[in-house]
């Protein structure tokens, strides 16, 4: 009942106010504004009925073209890329076995270098031994070639023995 007694002031007041033909009472209140019958309710561009213009279908089908094309260069691309890594992890496999090839080999010759270095300080500690002894022959530096020969042949008769 509240609600009816309410309509009832507001029309009683509206009318006592001004004339009918001064203001229409759809505008009597500004919040009770209805849309114009003249705004479409639907989109155009989604109605299934409309078709579209041949420039339309043109443009799309070009769109649908650039597009195709645009996928296609990117697919591409993305296996040359795919390729190119197989390419370079093939390569860096090959690098990999050629290092550990040349690693082995390096560490081979330190190895037989260490070894030389060995002899080598042998060699010298046994020189240096013999030449600090003082009562031992040393060999004669004169170059006497007939001292040498004697040897020779001092040699050769033991082993022309042993036959």
């Amino acid at each position: 009942m509240r609600r009816g007694r309410t309509r009832q002031r507001r029309s009683a007041s509206s009318s006592s106010d001004s004339s009918p033909d001064s203001h229409p009472p759809s505008h009597s209140n500004s919040h009770f504004r209805r849309a114009p019958a003249h705004t479409p309710r639907t989109n155009p561009h989604c109605s299934p009925r409309l078709v579209p213009s041949p420039a339309l279908r043109h443009e799309l089908r070009s769109a649908k073209q650039r597009h195709d094309r645009s996928v296609s260069s990117r697919r591409g691309r993305s296996n040359r890329l795919m390729s190119m890594e197989q390419e370079f992890r093939h390569e860096q496999e090959m690098m990999r076995r050629e290092m550990h090839y040349k690693d082995a080999r390096i560490d081979a010759q330190e190895k037989k270098i260490a070894a030389l270095d060995s002899a080598n300080t042998h060699l010298i500690r046994t020189i240096a031994s013999l030449n600090s002894r003082p009562g031992e022959l040393k060999p004669d530096l004169s170059g006497d070639l007939h001292n040498d020969s004697c040897n020779a042949s001092d040699t050769s008769d033991y082993k022309s023995s042993s036959c």
